[in-house]
């Protein structure tokens, strides 16, 4: 990636992250935390089943190394902060999903960059090197700006936290739309000669998060249910693409996490689709 994807990269971390703490709400979010044993599931869902699921697929799947580094990174970075919007969409409980995404995130710092380091290299030297190295960029891009903002929301007034909360979200998705657009613009052929593979394991890993998650969630409320498999099938592609620029800078996985960014917001978003639709 070049020096200017890369600083976008972060800033769309540190935007997505301050948009989450602002907008979370203390009272709710404490009655979603004692809802143990669901949390546990949809983290078992998000940490566990997606990634085992990508080192499944991945292994089996005719695609080259650095393909398979940056798909790995996706299934394994959780958290996607645009899943609120979309399990609004899907008429379910966007706190329980707002909620999901901050304990995915706290989480995320050190699963993320072990997972990857794990299902990529094994656990060898260099492997752990790497897993150091993204440790430290998702502590520093994630979990500061998001404990700043929830201070922030603590001690501001309402009505500014709701503003820049709009103001924070407003810049991740334009930081997304633009880097996303400015990647896929750049290298649009490499991004379609990514080849069906790419494409297919992106679609079958997102739909493994939302069913999987769905699945664990039984006995749940229908909302409480959407909120989990919409959650788990959308993954933090800014995480992805801060660790790829970072650490794994090879063109080829930077491509393959826009493949699997593009294969994610079309299945979930039928998915949330599907659920307004079979709500009314």
């Amino acid at each position: 990636m070049t020096m200017l994807e890369r600083v976008a990269a972060a800033l769309l971390v540190v935007a997505s992250m301050a948009a989450v703490g602002l907008d979370l709400d203390a009272v709710r979010a404490r009655s979603i935390l004692a809802q143990r044993g669901l949390l546990a599931r949809a983290m078992i869902a998000t940490l566990v089943v997606v990634p085992l699921t990508a080192a499944a697929v991945l292994a089996l799947a005719p695609i080259d190394a650095d393909t398979r580094v940056g798909l790995t990174l996706a299934a394994c970075a959780p958290g996607g902060a645009s899943a609120t919007v979309l399990t609004l969409r899907a008429r379910g409980d966007a706190a329980l999903t707002a909620a999901l995404v901050v304990l995915a995130t706290l989480l995320s710092a050190l699963a993320t960059p072990a997972l990857v380091a794990l299902l990529t290299g094994g656990g060898s030297r260099a492997s752990l090197v790497a897993a150091a190295s993204g440790a430290g960029v998702a502590i520093a891009l994630q979990l500061v700006p998001l404990g700043l903002a929830v201070i922030a929301r603590a001690h501001l007034p309402g009505d500014v936290t709701v503003r820049a909360a709009r103001l924070a979200n407003a810049a991740s998705n334009l930081l997304l739309l633009s880097l996303i657009a400015g990647i896929a613009i750049a290298r649009w052929r490499s991004v379609l000669d990514a080849g069906p593979w790419t494409f297919g394991a992106s679609v079958l890993l997102t739909l493994a998060g939302v069913v999987a998650a769905h699945l664990l969630g039984r006995g749940a409320e229908r909302e409480s249910r959407v909120a989990l498999g919409v959650s788990t099938g959308v993954r933090s592609l800014s995480l992805a693409l801060a660790l790829a620029a970072t650490v794994y800078p090879a063109p080829r996985t930077t491509e393959a996490i826009l493949v699997y960014g593009l294969a994610m917001y079309l299945v979930v978003g039928a998915a949330a689709e599907l659920a307004r639709r079979a709500d009314r």
